[in-house]
């Protein structure tokens, strides 16, 4: 006996460190892949889903990628569009109206170390994509849930073939796939730029980074911080924004890579209902077919009339992210995220 409990305590240790060797080693694949986007040239034929608003959208497009940047070409019945991301934004390419829109761009994570700690990446078999062998890579929420990110990188160059997005409650939101693939490719550098002379638009700014320490000054008026944050998300920053006509706060959060972005503003005293920051619809559906929940139908069709701080928190799911805006007594908090709507409504209440 004295000699088998050595050798179950060596077989464990072996087992908890080729575990730990197998996390570390599909996490260096998800990191090599996105060194893997920077240092290659290639073109190809991919087929993209992404969910916009109320519905999804399907298409194929030729795609060109260099340095990190990405172009892809779709065609559908005679029209012609584009989309670059050029690392920072995503920029779509309206050649009817030379015009193109920036939309700023999440990278794939915010923090790598955080998300190592939030998140549990793990080798899921192999597939054959674009007629290359690959090593499927999917990343979970180590607190449980559905799978949030899913590869399939090249076993020869650790590029991405394929990548799936979840969002909390596991539904697909994004999905890239290469038909076909072709390395070394002369890719040309403007093929990532914007012609001269077209209109350059940008409908989301991005706010004004300020210290924390300066916040209140800032936004004139003193900015409190959530009672509540779930497990896992650290401060990533404070902003000042424009929404509208109001000047509002934001803290912003990040797990490594998700964000939660926590909006408020003083709440004027006739203020209810509709609100500042548009028509919540209750429990209607909202302008993007989606279901609000938890609000009483006011004035413009938005939350209640009731007492200050009691109206209860209206939410808005979006199926990337999900919103939700609450009356407190004395400032209106909006909350925008991809967690649950109980975990949404919990951080917006906690701000006192």
């Amino acid at each position: 006996m004295s000699r088998v409990r050595p050798l179950i305590l060596a077989l464990a240790l072996l087992a908890a460190c080729s575990q730990a060797w197998a996390r570390d080693d599909a996490w260096r694949a998800v990191w090599e892949s996105e060194a893997a986007r920077k240092r290659l040239a290639v073109e190809g034929k991919a087929r993209t889903m992404i969910v916009m608003g109320d519905r999804s959208r399907r298409a194929t497009a030729t795609v060109w990628a260099a340095g990190g940047k990405v172009r892809l070409d779709y065609e559908d019945d005679g029209h012609k569009w584009a989309v670059v991301d050029d690392g920072e934004s995503l920029i779509m390419l309206d050649a009817v109206h030379k015009r193109a829109i920036f939309i700023p761009r999440p990278a794939f994570a915010t923090d790598n170390a955080l998300a190592e700690q939030n998140y549990l990446a793990r080798e899921a078999g192999t597939a054959t994509i674009a007629g290359r062998p690959t090593r499927v890579i999917e990343i979970k929420r180590r607190s449980g849930g559905p799978v949030t990110w899913r590869l399939w990188l090249d076993q020869k160059t650790e590029y991405a073939l394929r990548q799936q997005r979840y969002n909390i409650d596991g539904v697909l939101t994004m999905e890239t796939e290469y038909l076909d693939i072709h390395y070394d490719a002369n890719v040309p550098p403007e093929s990532f730029t914007v012609p001269a002379g077209w209109e350059r638009v940008s409908p989301r700014r991005e706010g004004q980074r300020v210290d924390l320490s300066r916040l209140d000054e800032a936004v004139g008026f003193h900015v409190a911080r959530p009672g509540y944050v779930p497990a896992g998300f650290r401060l990533l920053g404070a902003y000042r924004q424009r929404l509208g006509q109001e000047t509002a706060a934001e803290l912003r959060y990040t797990d490594g890579l998700r964000v939660l972005n926590v909006f408020q503003r003083p709440r004027e005293p006739q203020e209810g209902g509709g609100g500042h920051w548009g028509r919540g619809p209750g429990r209607k559906d909202d302008a993007g077919g989606r279901r609000g929940r938890g609000g009483r139908r006011g004035r413009g069709g938005g939350m209640g009339f009731g007492p200050p701080g009691r109206e209860p928190a209206t939410v808005v799911d979006h199926v990337t992210e999900k919103a939700v805006r609450h009356f407190g007594k004395d400032r209106v908090i909006m909350v925008v995220g991809d967690l649950t709507a109980d975990e949404l409504i919990r951080v917006a209440q906690s701000v006192k």
